[in-house]
C-alpha cells in the first residue's frame, strides 16, 4: 500500500493500529463535546441566578423606593443668577 522507504528509518516509532487511532480521535471529539456542554450549563445557570439575584434587588429597592425617603440636605451648591463681572476680563481682550 505504502512505499517501503518512507518506512525505512522508522524503527523507534510506535505502530498503531487503525482502531486505536479512531478511538482516540472519537474520545476527542467525546470529551470536547462534553467540556463545551459543561460551560454551556454552567454559563446558562450564572446567567439565570445572577438575574434572580437582580429581580431580588429590584423589588427590594421598589419596595423601598415606596416608602417615604428622609430630607437630605443636597450637595449641589444652589445657581445664584447671572453674574455678568465673572465674564468681564473676556470682553476686554475681544476688543
Amino acid at each position: 500500500l505504502f512505499p517501503h522507504f518512507l518506512f525505512a528509518d522508522c524503527r523507534s516509532c510506535i505502530h498503531l493500529e487503525i482502531g486505536t487511532v479512531v478511538g482516540i480521535i472519537v474520545a476527542d471529539i467525546v470529551l470536547t463535546l462534553l467540556i463545551a456542554l459543561s460551560v454551556f450549563f454552567f454559563v446558562s445557570r450564572l446567567r439565570k441566578r445572577t438575574r434572580l439575584e437582580a429581580l431580588e434587588i429590584k423589588g427590594k429597592t421598589q419596595t423601598v423606593s415606596m416608602r417615604k425617603k428622609p430630607e437630605t440636605e443636597s450637595p449641589y451648591q444652589e445657581l445664584q443668577g447671572v453674574q455678568e463681572d465673572v465674564y468681564n476680563d473676556l470682553r476686554q481682550f475681544q476688543k
